[in-house]
Formats: structure tokens, C-alpha cells, sequence
């Protein structure tokens, strides 16, 4: 729901002068979940070191799934609650003076927001039993092959041997009595502006205009926040509650975070920096009439946007305030009761809480330890503002009497742009050849424990040994697109015709910040010290783009070109009928060739080919490329091929309708329509950017290793007819 309230006042001052005044309040509120589940049953799962005192649309059903049977996913579905409630304050004021040929506009905008979301899930657990689950739960168990599991996940879960669990557990600073972590982060912005229309000639319009497009850096109300430590050469979190640096808990004998403990850092502010005193932003725009037919326009300008809120979340979400617990049924029982910190075996002991080091990599004494179990997505400790460049020029000329074609140039530039990175990605190893040596009799690789093959000595922070390790919320993104179009638009008494022809590029080093398509998987580039090696085409892409649109009255009826005299009844069933066509034809979207990350050597979200020959034309759906122009690369080597560079099929579609207004009275009609989506029926091909050009050859150099390599194995659906009918009274 959503509740908001606003007072305005509007006063003119004199014959040039008006000022108009804003306050005003908006509140959203969203809470996401499902059907509680009755105590009875929340307690009969005996879950321990789990939230308690659950708000019944958290109280939800385990989500439970099993492997190799369809459709056996039973439970809430996926078992998560969020909630968000965003209170917000404005205050505007603008003063407009005319003053000869100027029109001059000064103010401000002043927003002030309070963000309060939790993003916990899972409070009684989130499950899976797969049919493999004999192979890895397989250590402690008193079987008598030592072995747990019966390689069938419905009997797996019967017996209690889970594959993998989830869930979020209280930390030490968790509010007694309170489920989840409520983050809520202040935001400030304030934006005054200058704004003049100058008509300097009866042909040339000026438009000038100045922003100062300030943004705080957010802040959170209880300090729940933590961002990377540049200053510590082994990877660290600074963090803005110093109780964490001060505040002794009984249960490790002193505080979470102690001075000088090597990993967490009290740093001595709330925030990671100040917001930029320098976010100004110009824009100039003209208008100039050449003659009585033609338009030339053209403009410049530059906005900022706010950093996105959705990549702060997570910043508080971090023990001690939270944890994320997700045992692993794989642990050595012996390594495990050696440490104290054995993680169960069978559902029947979940979730034990969770020691410290289990949580980061360090331990009370101050020893560092595997923080392979940490994972953090945190704000940026160079928070910017993503601001774009806008530019464009355009000429409209009239052609005859309602005819008009339109020239446009547009193009921007996107500076600052969110980046998820993950910086804990290890580097490349220094000799390829030596971890690529195979033995020679059973061309088994010898190296890959060797030297700096291993993962862990090519680690940018020694302290940071997750897979995932930190997803750092940069904003060092950048972006540009250039566009040239014409535009032909005619309207008459029966017709209304636009088409329009894109000739477009579009280029970034990502296309989202979650990623997009086949280049980027959720977290990053494919190499995250170097995100240059990603910048290419955008995966929306679209370089030739044509789109004609017509909706047309058919002059048949009563006061039409035909059937001008027919009677009421004929006019009923014949007459009044409108006929829509949309007509798109336009280029693929562009796609990587994407390869495998041999042994995991560089922990990468993806990795691409080596390209060792022409991409091709073949465009068949057996081969829609040349397949043996792209090879694996060597175990840790970067794949030397570009992003996005084929360019997938294309469409060629027609879209018709037709329909009628049947009126029975003055108020009452019946509308119908009916509709052919791809009319013609002609093939849409479509591509599956996982699966069609991905080489499965995890040891060797065989690109056709795949059986679907290369080949168009999807397609958009066939014609579509609809039938559609609406009461309008």
C-alpha cells in the first residue's frame, strides 16, 4: 500500500511573477510473504538457532525441493519475506519571472528519505535432497560404510540427510525478541536550479539551465553498516558502530571487533566519504524555425541519478547483526570436532548457532582461519553518483499537408555507472605453461598444486578466501550510445501512419549491474581487476532497427466513401470497423562465445574462447556461426575473444488487428477485436545464451565437445490469433 499527502500554493506576484510552493509526504509500504504456518507445526520441526517470535508473513512453510522429479518443489515458495516501508519528505519552491523576451525559472528541490526494508528470508529453513546425496554426505556417519545417503532424494529426505540447507540466524547484536535485521538507511537530496527560456529572435528559442544535484551518502540510523578497507593490504571491513571495537560479550570474552584485530576497523565516520560538492549540471537546448517548414533542434545536457538503494541493503546485513548459515553436509567430522565447530549431518539437528570463526575469518585470539564460509555485498567505499551525458540534433521538415519526416542524431555517455565487483577474484597465474603440464603417460595435469596454480596464492587479500567473497557495489561503470533515426509520420481523417529506422550502437563493460544475458553472471566481469576486457557491445544491443505502425478506418459505412446509404442494420454489422498493423524488422542481439573456467583456476562468472579464426556468416540454425574459430582456453587463462560479438537472429514480424465499436445507445458499446500476432507466421528465431554457445570441454581443446554448440535451438512463438470482447457503458 502507499500513502501520501501534499499541500501546494500557487501566487502570482504582480502581472510577471508567480511562485509555486510544495510540501509534501509519500510513503510506501511493501511487505512480501505468504500464509503462516500454525505454531504446532513451526514447533514440531525442532529448528534451533533460529529466529524466534516470527510475524505470521514470516511464519512460512520450509521451501523444500527435490532433484530429478518434476514439479517436487513443495513448501512457501522460496520461502522469502521482505519488507519495505520508505517514508519520504519533500519541499520545492520555484519563482517564475517574465521578463521581456526571458522567462527565467530559480528554486530548489529538498527530499529527505528514510529507507527501512529487511531483506531476511528463510527463518525456518530452505532445503534440498538430491539424488547424488550418498556420494556427498559421506563423512561421520555410523553406517557401516561410513557413508550417508541412499541416492534417492525423496528416501533422502525421509532419513533426515539433507544436500543443502539455508537460512538466517540471530547474531550476537540482534535485537532480543526481533526476527530479521531491519537496515534503515537516511538519504538527503538537495537540488537548486536555474533556469532561463530565452526567445532571442521570433525564429531562435534558447533554452539555458543549471543544477547543483546534491546527494548524501547515506547513512544508518543504528550504524549498521560496513564498506571494504582499502587500508588494510590483506582485505578488511570497516565498519560505523564502534560498539563493535568497545562492547565485551560475555560469550567471546570481549568485544567483536577489538582494536588492531586485523580484519575489522572502526574508521571513524558513518559513512564511507562524503557525497561530491561538485555534482553540477548544465543543459542548453535550441530551437531555430528555417523557414515555414522546417525545424532545426538541438541539445546538451547533463543529469545525475541517486546511487541505488537496493545495493545498500545488504551493507548491514553482515554478523554480527545477521548471519546467513548454510551448512555443508560435506564437512570432515574429524577436522571439524578438532575445531568445535562440527555442522550436522541430518535435519534433525538444525540449525546449531554459529560459532564466530565460522563467520569471518577471524578468531577471538585473533588468528586468522578458512573464511571460506564469509560472504559480504557491501557500499562502495568510493561511493559516486552515476550521471549521464545527453546529447542530440535533429531536423523536421514538412513534406505536404499533415506529412512530416524527422532527421534525429541522439547519443549519451553513462559515467559512474553501478558495478557489482568481486574483489576477491584470484589473479591470473604467472606461467600458464607450467600449470598446463600435463604427464606425458596419462596426460593428467602435475601443476595445478604447484607454485602459483593453487587458487590461494594468487589471492588479491589474504583474508578474503570465499569463492564469492566480497561483491563490492562500485561505480566505476561507463557506457555510450549513438543513434541516427528518420521518422516519417502522416495523419489524415481515416490514417494514421509512423514509421520509424534506427541505426544504433550501443556499448558498455556491463549491462546491468546484476548482469545481463550471456556475458555477465550475477556478481561481475568476467575479470574483475580488469573489467575493460568486457567492453563491447550491450547485450540489448540492436544496430538496425525498423518499426511502422498504421491504424486505419475502412471507408465503408454510413457517411463513408461506400455504402454511404446503406441501412442502420447493415451499417450495425459492416460499417465502423478499424483495421492496426505493427510491422518490426530488426537485427539479433549480440552474444559471447562462452567457455569453461578449467579446474576453477580463476573463479570467474564467466569466461570466454579464444577466438583463432573468423566468426563466419553461416547463420543456419545447424550452425549459426563457425564453430571451430573458438577454442578452450588454457586452465587460468583469460578467454582472448570479445564480448558480444555475434549477432544473434533477427525478427520479421507483422502484427494485425482488427475491430469495431458496436453502439447500442449512447452509453452502452460492445467492443471487439481480434488480433494476429505474427501474422504471417514467419520463424523468430532465438538463441539460448547458456546452452547454444557454450563449449563443454572442461580438459581439453575440443570446441565441438557440445552437441547443441553453435546451433539456434529456440524460437519466438508462431502466429497467435486472439479474440477479445469489452462492455464499455
Amino acid at each position: 500500500k502507499s500513502e501520501s499527502w501534499m499541500i501546494s500554493h500557487t501566487k502570482n506576484i504582480g502581472s510577471r511573477m508567480t511562485n509555486n510552493f510544495r510540501f509534501g509526504r509519500l510513503e510506501p509500504i511493501a511487505i512480501q510473504g505468504g500464509n503462516a504456518a500454525p505454531d504446532a507445526d513451526v514447533s514440531a520441526l525442532g529448528l534451533t538457532g533460529t529466529f524466534q517470535n516470527l510475524p505470521p508473513y514470516a511464519r512460512l512453510y520450509p521451501s523444500v525441493g527435490f532433484q530429478g522429479i518434476a514439479g517436487t518443489s513443495f513448501g512457501s515458495q522460496g520461502n522469502d519475506t521482505t519488507t519495505s516501508d520508505i517514508p519520504t519528505w519533500q519541499f520545492s519552491d520555484s519563482l517564475t519571472i517574465i521578463h521581456g523576451r526571458h522567462t527565467t525559472t530559480v528554486g530548489f528541490d529538498y527530499r529527505k528519505w528514510l529507507q527501512r526494508r529487511d531483506l531476511s528470508a528463510d527463518f525456518l529453513g530452505d532445503f534440498g535432497f538430491n539424488n547424488d546425496t550418498y556420494q556427498n554426505n559421506n563423512n561421520g556417519c555410523t553406517t557401516p560404510s561410513g557413508k550417508c545417503g541412499t541416492g534417492n532424494s525423496v528416501a533422502d529426505f525421509l532419513l533426515g540427510y539433507y544436500n543443502n540447507a539455508s537460512t538466517y540466524q540471530p547474531g550476537p547484536f540482534s535485537p532480543a525478541g526481533v526476527a530479521g535485521n531491519l537496515d534503515q538507511y537516511r538519504f538527503m537530496y538537495f537540488a537548486p536550479f536555474i533556469q532561463d527560456d530565452w526567445k532571442a529572435t521570433n525564429r531562435l528559442t534558447v533554452n539555458l539551465g543549471l543544477r547543483w544535484d546534491y546527494r548524501a551518502v547515506p547513512t544508518e540510523k543504528d550504524n549498521k553498516m560496513f564498506w571494504f578497507d582499502r587500508a588494510n593490504a590483506g582485505g578488511g571491513l570497516c565498519f560505523a558502530d564502534r560498539n563493535l571495537e568497545t562492547e565485551s560479550l560475555s560469550s567471546l570474552g570481549g568485544p567483536i571487533a577489538p582494536s588492531g584485530n586485523g580484519f575489522y576497523r572502526y574508521c571513524g565516520r558513518p559513512n564511507p566519504a562524503d557525497g561530491s560538492k561538485k555534482p553540477f549540471a548544465p543543459r542548453i537546448g535550441l530551437a531555430y524555425r528555417l523557414g515555414d517548414k522546417t525545424v532545426i533542434r538541438g541539445g546538451y545536457g547533463i543529469f545525475f541519478d541517486s546511487s541505488e538503494t537496493r545495493e545498500i541493503d545488504n551493507s548491514g546485513d553482515i554478523y554480527p547483526f545477521i548471519v546467513r548459515a548454510s551448512p555443508n553436509p560435506t564437512t570432515d567430522t574429524s577436522a571439524c570436532v578438532a575445531q568445535g565447530n562440527c555442522l550436522p549431518k541430518l535435519t534433525d539437528n538444525m540449525f546449531p548457532a554459529v560459532p564466530l570463526h565460522q563467520v569471518v575469518p577471524l578468531l577471538p585470539d585473533g588468528h586468522y582461519q578458512d573464511g571460506s564460509q564469509f560472504f559480504a555485498v557491501i557500499i562502495s567505499e568510493f561511493p559516486h553518483n552515476p550521471y549521464v551525458q545527453q546529447w542530440s540534433f535533429s531536423v523536421q521538415r514538412e513534406l505536404a499537408r499533415n506529412t512530416t519526416l524527422e532527421a534525429n542524431y541522439v547519443g549519451n555517455k553513462g559515467t559512474h555507472l553501478l558495478n557489482r565487483i568481486n574483489i576477491g577474484q584470484p589473479l591470473p597465474p604467472t606461467d600458464l605453461t607450467f600449470c598446463n603440464q600435463k604427464d606425458p603417460t596419462t596426460g593428467q595435469y602435475i601443476n595445478l598444486n604447484n607454485g602459483d596454480c593453487p587458487v590461494s596464492a594468487r589471492r588479491p587479500f589474504s583474508n578474503i578466501t570465499s569463492s564469492l567473497g566480497f561483491l563490492d557495489s562500485q561505480w566505476n561503470g561507463y557506457s555510450n550510445y549513438n543513434a541516427g533515426n528518420l521518422k516519417l509520420e502522416r495523419r489524415s481523417n481515416s490514417m494514421a501512419l509512423l514509421a520509424v529506422y534506427t541505426w544504433a550502437k550501443s556499448l558498455d563493460d556491463k549491462s546491468a549491474a546484476a548482469g545481463v544475458g550471456s556475458t555477465n553472471a550475477f556478481a561481475g566481469h568476467m575479470d574483475e581487476h580488469n573489467p575493460r576486457r568486457d567492453y563491447g557491445l550491450s547485450d540489448f544491443d540492436v544496430d538496425h532497427r525498423f518499426v511502422a505502425s498504421a491504424v486505419y478506418q475502412l471507408p465503408i459505412g454510413r457517411g463513408k466513401r461506400y455504402g454511404n446509404d446503406m441501412n442502420k442494420a447493415a451499417d450495425f454489422a459492416v460499417g465502423g470497423w478499424q483495421v492496426t498493423a505493427i510491422t518490426t524488422f530488426q537485427k539479433g542481439f549480440p552474444f559471447s562465445v562462452l567457455c569453461n573456467d578449467n579446474f576453477g583456476l580463476l573463479l570467474s562468472f564467466t569466461q570466454r574462447c579464444n577466438q583463432v579464426g573468423p566468426v563466419g556468416s553461416q547463420h543456419s540454425i545447424t550452425q549459426w556461426f563457425n564453430t571451430s574459430s573458438f577454442v578452450q582456453p588454457l586452465a587460468g587463462q583469460f578467454g582472448a575473444s570479445g564480448r558480444d560479438i555475434i549477432q544473434g537472429p533477427g525478427i520479421n514480424n507483422w502484427d494485425i488487428g482488427i475491430g469495431k465499436d458496436f453502439k447500442f445507445t449512447e452509453r452502452v458499446a460492445f467492443q471487439f477485436r481480434t488480433e494476429f500476432f505474427n501474422a504471417f507466421n514467419h520463424h523468430q528465431y532465438g538463441y539460448d545464451p547458456f546452452t547454444s554457445t557454450s563449449i563443454g570441454a572442461p580438459v581439453d581443446n575440443n570446441p565441438n565437445d557440445g552437441p547443441i554448440y553453435g546451433q539456434v535451438i529456440a524460437a519466438h512463438p508462431g502466429r497467435i490469433i486472439q479474440f477479445g470482447g469489452k462492455i464499455v457503458f
